[in-house]
């Protein structure tokens, strides 16, 4: 757990997630620890988790795989405003060339 703390607070987020997750920390305190850090590892510490997690625990899988789902669409979400952004300023850059 040492080298999970370290890693989070040097910025290592993805290894501090890893390492996080393959421990007994509570599930809460961590996940709180990386919801407005950094939302790709608070990801990955979700997906590696589940990986530890027994076929028994159906409630906390459910819960993990349905927050993971949340994630990716939230980022494919935002995938695709920077598409229409980025496409906007084009388009608005090309029609400066034109008028020109």
């Amino acid at each position: 757990m040492r080298k999970a703390e370290w890693n989070f607070r040097n910025g290592r987020y993805d290894e501090s997630a890893d390492l996080y997750a393959r421990t007994k920390a509570s599930f809460e305190e961590i996940a709180l620890k990386f919801i407005d850090i950094n939302k790709m590892s608070l990801k990955s510490y979700l997906c590696t988790k589940l990986a530890t997690l027994d076929a028994s625990d159906e409630a906390q899988i459910t819960m993990l795989v349905l927050w993971i789902i949340q994630l990716f669409l939230s980022q494919i979400h935002l995938a695709g405003e920077d598409d229409v952004i980025g496409g906007n300023v084009a388009a608005v850059e090309g029609s400066k060339s034109v008028q020109s």
